[in-house]
């Protein structure tokens, strides 16, 4: 079956198959609460922490208990992804307390 989608549907479905890019939808809809914390900072970032590639799905994510495996996971960040981001690590299910 045919569809037509527009121009604003198709960047929205391309934004939901990267990670970087459907963080900042969800962040641009108002939808915060239900994201971990993004870590803008290297400073900022509590311990454990979970660094993200753009690829789609649970595949790329790494958890860093430490300073010392965050910068191991960084220098063998995959080159092929678009980027990544650095996330609180998720303790349970639903979004974060006091959010």
């Amino acid at each position: 079956i045919p569809m037509l989608l527009s121009e604003q549907a198709v960047e929205t479905i391309g934004d939901w198959n990267d990670k970087v890019r459907w963080i900042r939808w969800m962040e641009g809809h108002g939808y915060s609460n239900y994201l971990p914390r993004t870590y803008s900072s290297v400073d900022s970032i509590v311990f454990p922490c979970m660094v993200k590639t753009a690829a789609h799905s649970s595949s790329g994510v790494s958890i860093a208990q430490n300073k010392n495996e965050l910068s191991l996971i960084l220098a063998n960040h995959d080159k092929s992804h678009k980027g990544y981001t650095i996330q609180e690590a998720l303790t349970g299910m639903g979004n974060r307390e006091g959010g």
